[in-house]
Protein backbone atom coordinates (compact mmCIF):
# COMPACT_ATOMS: atom_id res chain seq x y z
CA UNK A 1 0.00 0.00 0.00
CA UNK A 2 2.77 2.43 0.92
CA UNK A 3 4.61 1.57 -2.31
CA UNK A 4 1.49 2.34 -4.41
CA UNK A 5 1.03 5.67 -2.62
CA UNK A 6 4.68 6.58 -3.26
CA UNK A 7 4.33 5.68 -6.97
CA UNK A 8 1.19 7.82 -7.19
CA UNK A 9 2.98 10.81 -5.59
CA UNK A 10 5.98 10.42 -7.94
CA UNK A 11 3.66 10.18 -10.98
CA UNK A 12 1.71 13.28 -10.00
CA UNK A 13 4.98 15.14 -9.38
CA UNK A 14 6.29 14.31 -12.89
CA UNK A 15 2.99 15.32 -14.49
CA UNK A 16 3.14 18.59 -12.56
CA UNK A 17 6.73 19.25 -13.74
CA UNK A 18 5.74 18.46 -17.33
CA UNK A 19 2.85 20.91 -17.25
CA UNK A 20 5.01 23.65 -15.68
CA UNK A 21 7.69 23.01 -18.30
CA UNK A 22 5.17 23.31 -21.17
CA UNK A 23 3.69 26.51 -19.76
CA UNK A 24 7.18 28.00 -19.43
CA UNK A 25 7.95 27.26 -23.10
CA UNK A 26 4.73 28.77 -24.40
CA UNK A 27 4.88 32.04 -26.35
CA UNK A 28 1.92 33.83 -27.75
CA UNK A 29 1.91 33.53 -31.57
CA UNK A 30 0.82 37.14 -32.16
CA UNK A 31 3.77 38.63 -30.26
CA UNK A 32 6.29 39.93 -32.80
CA UNK A 33 8.93 41.35 -30.50
CA UNK A 34 11.67 38.84 -29.69
CA UNK A 35 11.52 36.26 -32.43
CA UNK A 36 10.81 38.54 -35.37
CA UNK A 37 13.46 41.05 -34.34
CA UNK A 38 16.10 38.36 -34.75
CA UNK A 39 15.02 37.76 -38.34
CA UNK A 40 16.10 41.31 -39.19
CA UNK A 41 19.74 40.41 -38.68
CA UNK A 42 21.91 39.06 -41.47
CA UNK A 43 25.43 37.70 -41.62
CA UNK A 44 27.07 39.31 -44.65
CA UNK A 45 30.33 37.40 -44.85
CA UNK A 46 33.86 38.75 -44.80
CA UNK A 47 35.30 41.97 -46.17
CA UNK A 48 38.40 44.12 -45.96
CA UNK A 49 38.19 47.53 -44.33
CA UNK A 50 38.26 49.23 -47.73
CA UNK A 51 35.67 46.85 -49.22
CA UNK A 52 33.42 47.30 -46.21
CA UNK A 53 33.40 51.08 -46.59
CA UNK A 54 32.98 51.15 -50.36
CA UNK A 55 30.35 48.44 -50.65
CA UNK A 56 28.15 49.78 -47.87
CA UNK A 57 28.30 53.29 -49.34
CA UNK A 58 27.35 51.99 -52.82
CA UNK A 59 24.52 49.74 -51.65
CA UNK A 60 23.13 52.40 -49.30
CA UNK A 61 23.04 54.82 -52.22
CA UNK A 62 21.40 52.23 -54.50
CA UNK A 63 18.51 51.79 -52.05
CA UNK A 64 18.06 55.43 -51.08
CA UNK A 65 19.98 55.41 -47.80
CA UNK A 66 22.90 57.64 -46.87
CA UNK A 67 25.72 57.04 -44.41
CA UNK A 68 24.88 58.90 -41.22
CA UNK A 69 27.78 57.72 -39.08
CA UNK A 70 30.94 55.76 -39.74
CA UNK A 71 33.12 54.47 -36.91
CA UNK A 72 36.52 53.09 -37.87
CA UNK A 73 38.54 51.41 -35.14
CA UNK A 74 41.34 48.93 -35.41
CA UNK A 75 39.26 45.85 -34.57
CA UNK A 76 35.71 47.13 -35.14
CA UNK A 77 33.93 49.02 -37.93
CA UNK A 78 30.37 50.38 -37.91
CA UNK A 79 28.30 52.09 -40.57
CA UNK A 80 24.87 53.48 -39.67
CA UNK A 81 22.48 54.74 -42.29
CA UNK A 82 20.22 57.70 -41.86
CA UNK A 83 16.61 56.99 -40.91
CA UNK A 84 14.81 56.54 -44.21
CA UNK A 85 11.15 57.53 -44.23
CA UNK A 86 9.20 55.08 -46.36
CA UNK A 87 5.68 54.04 -47.18
CA UNK A 88 4.28 51.61 -44.60
CA UNK A 89 4.00 48.03 -45.81
CA UNK A 90 0.55 46.49 -46.17
CA UNK A 91 1.02 44.61 -42.90
CA UNK A 92 1.97 47.83 -41.11
CA UNK A 93 -1.10 49.58 -42.55
CA UNK A 94 -3.35 46.72 -41.44
CA UNK A 95 -1.99 47.18 -37.90
CA UNK A 96 -2.97 50.86 -37.98
CA UNK A 97 0.42 52.49 -38.52
CA UNK A 98 0.49 55.67 -40.60
CA UNK A 99 4.23 56.25 -41.06
CA UNK A 100 7.35 54.11 -41.16
CA UNK A 101 11.09 54.60 -41.12
CA UNK A 102 14.01 52.21 -41.27
CA UNK A 103 17.69 52.35 -40.36
CA UNK A 104 20.43 49.92 -41.39
CA UNK A 105 23.42 49.27 -39.15
CA UNK A 106 26.33 47.23 -40.46
CA UNK A 107 29.09 46.12 -38.11
CA UNK A 108 32.38 44.41 -38.83
CA UNK A 109 34.61 42.66 -36.30
CA UNK A 110 38.22 41.82 -37.01
CA UNK A 111 38.67 38.14 -37.74
CA UNK A 112 40.63 36.62 -34.87
CA UNK A 113 41.76 33.74 -37.08
CA UNK A 114 43.53 36.17 -39.43
CA UNK A 115 47.14 35.32 -38.72
CA UNK A 116 49.00 36.11 -41.89
CA UNK A 117 49.89 39.62 -43.00
CA UNK A 118 47.61 39.16 -46.03
CA UNK A 119 44.49 38.53 -43.90
CA UNK A 120 45.16 40.97 -41.07
CA UNK A 121 42.56 43.37 -42.53
CA UNK A 122 39.75 40.81 -42.75
CA UNK A 123 36.46 41.57 -40.99
CA UNK A 124 33.35 39.46 -40.32
CA UNK A 125 30.31 41.59 -41.20
CA UNK A 126 26.72 41.64 -39.94
CA UNK A 127 23.66 43.75 -40.73
CA UNK A 128 20.95 44.79 -38.29
CA UNK A 129 17.73 46.60 -39.15
CA UNK A 130 15.83 49.02 -36.94
CA UNK A 131 12.25 49.63 -37.94
CA UNK A 132 9.98 52.25 -36.39
CA UNK A 133 6.32 52.86 -37.18
CA UNK A 134 4.03 55.65 -36.07
CA UNK A 135 0.60 54.93 -34.63
CA UNK A 136 -0.45 58.58 -34.80
CA UNK A 137 1.10 59.46 -31.44
CA UNK A 138 4.40 57.66 -30.94
CA UNK A 139 7.16 55.94 -32.89
CA UNK A 140 7.40 52.29 -31.83
CA UNK A 141 9.49 49.33 -32.93
CA UNK A 142 7.62 46.90 -35.17
CA UNK A 143 9.14 43.79 -36.76
CA UNK A 144 6.15 41.78 -37.91
CA UNK A 145 6.24 42.72 -41.60
CA UNK A 146 7.06 40.03 -44.17
CA UNK A 147 7.31 42.66 -46.93
CA UNK A 148 9.94 44.65 -45.05
CA UNK A 149 11.81 41.49 -44.12
CA UNK A 150 11.93 40.53 -47.80
CA UNK A 151 13.19 43.93 -48.95
CA UNK A 152 15.87 43.97 -46.24
CA UNK A 153 16.94 40.45 -47.20
CA UNK A 154 17.44 41.73 -50.77
CA UNK A 155 19.70 44.52 -49.51
CA UNK A 156 21.63 42.00 -47.38
CA UNK A 157 22.07 39.68 -50.36
CA UNK A 158 23.32 42.53 -52.55
CA UNK A 159 25.89 43.45 -49.90
CA UNK A 160 26.95 39.79 -49.56
CA UNK A 161 27.42 39.52 -53.32
CA UNK A 162 29.47 42.71 -53.47
CA UNK A 163 31.65 41.59 -50.55
CA UNK A 164 32.33 38.35 -52.42
CA UNK A 165 33.24 40.25 -55.58
CA UNK A 166 35.63 42.59 -53.80
CA UNK A 167 37.25 39.67 -51.96
CA UNK A 168 37.88 37.87 -55.29
CA UNK A 169 39.75 40.88 -56.60
CA UNK A 170 42.48 40.42 -53.96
Amino acid sequence: MLLQFRNLIVGVFFIYLSIIGLIGCYTQPGTPEGLNKISYRHHLGKATSFGFQEVTRQIFSKYGYAVDRFDNRSVYLTVESNWKLRQPTSNELINGFTEAKTQIIITANLERSATSKFTADLFSCNMKIKNLVNNGQDWIEFYNSPELKSSMAKIANDIKDEFLLTMRQF
